[in-house]
Protein backbone atom coordinates (compact mmCIF):
# COMPACT_ATOMS: atom_id res chain seq x y z
CA UNK A 1 0.00 0.00 0.00
CA UNK A 2 1.54 3.51 -0.61
CA UNK A 3 0.69 7.07 0.57
CA UNK A 4 -1.40 7.61 -2.04
CA UNK A 5 -3.85 4.42 -1.65
CA UNK A 6 -3.61 5.88 1.79
CA UNK A 7 -4.77 9.09 0.94
CA UNK A 8 -7.36 8.00 -1.56
CA UNK A 9 -9.27 6.43 1.14
CA UNK A 10 -12.80 6.72 1.75
CA UNK A 11 -12.82 7.14 5.45
CA UNK A 12 -12.23 10.32 5.69
CA UNK A 13 -13.76 13.11 8.22
CA UNK A 14 -14.77 16.43 6.95
CA UNK A 15 -16.40 19.14 8.66
CA UNK A 16 -17.70 23.02 7.79
CA UNK A 17 -14.79 24.69 6.68
CA UNK A 18 -12.37 22.12 5.80
CA UNK A 19 -10.35 22.76 2.26
CA UNK A 20 -11.27 20.22 0.21
CA UNK A 21 -10.31 19.03 -3.49
CA UNK A 22 -13.61 17.11 -5.61
CA UNK A 23 -13.55 14.56 -8.14
CA UNK A 24 -14.40 15.31 -11.74
CA UNK A 25 -17.44 13.37 -12.61
CA UNK A 26 -16.52 13.56 -16.32
CA UNK A 27 -12.64 13.21 -16.82
CA UNK A 28 -12.21 12.02 -13.08
CA UNK A 29 -9.54 14.16 -11.99
CA UNK A 30 -9.12 16.12 -8.65
CA UNK A 31 -10.17 20.23 -8.23
CA UNK A 32 -8.82 22.20 -5.44
CA UNK A 33 -10.26 25.67 -4.00
CA UNK A 34 -13.35 24.32 -2.18
CA UNK A 35 -14.27 23.95 1.45
CA UNK A 36 -17.34 22.40 2.96
CA UNK A 37 -20.32 24.70 3.35
CA UNK A 38 -22.74 21.83 5.07
CA UNK A 39 -22.72 18.24 5.57
CA UNK A 40 -26.01 16.10 5.52
CA UNK A 41 -26.79 12.56 6.04
CA UNK A 42 -28.50 10.03 3.08
CA UNK A 43 -31.45 8.58 3.88
CA UNK A 44 -28.97 5.67 3.68
CA UNK A 45 -26.84 6.53 6.74
CA UNK A 46 -23.94 8.30 4.18
CA UNK A 47 -22.94 11.49 4.45
CA UNK A 48 -23.34 13.76 1.76
CA UNK A 49 -21.25 17.03 1.33
CA UNK A 50 -22.21 20.72 -0.04
CA UNK A 51 -19.43 22.41 -1.01
CA UNK A 52 -18.49 26.24 -2.32
CA UNK A 53 -15.59 27.69 -3.65
CA UNK A 54 -13.28 29.36 -1.14
CA UNK A 55 -13.52 32.81 -2.38
CA UNK A 56 -17.57 32.52 -2.77
CA UNK A 57 -20.50 32.96 -0.68
CA UNK A 58 -23.21 30.37 -2.29
CA UNK A 59 -22.89 26.48 -2.46
CA UNK A 60 -22.44 24.61 -4.88
CA UNK A 61 -25.65 23.27 -5.88
CA UNK A 62 -24.48 19.68 -6.41
CA UNK A 63 -23.65 16.92 -3.83
CA UNK A 64 -20.54 14.75 -2.64
CA UNK A 65 -20.34 11.49 -1.27
CA UNK A 66 -17.11 10.01 0.31
CA UNK A 67 -16.03 8.65 -3.20
CA UNK A 68 -16.18 12.28 -4.95
CA UNK A 69 -14.32 14.07 -2.20
CA UNK A 70 -10.91 14.54 -0.13
CA UNK A 71 -9.28 16.69 1.73
CA UNK A 72 -7.30 19.31 0.18
CA UNK A 73 -3.43 18.41 -0.30
CA UNK A 74 -1.20 20.76 1.73
CA UNK A 75 1.19 22.77 -0.73
CA UNK A 76 4.78 21.50 -0.62
CA UNK A 77 6.58 24.51 0.46
CA UNK A 78 10.05 23.20 1.20
CA UNK A 79 11.59 26.15 0.18
CA UNK A 80 10.38 28.53 3.07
Amino acid sequence: MTNEDLYESNEISLKIGDKVEIKNKFDGDWSSGYIISRVDTSSTGDEIFYVKRAAEIHEIPQHFTSDHIRKAKKKNMWWI
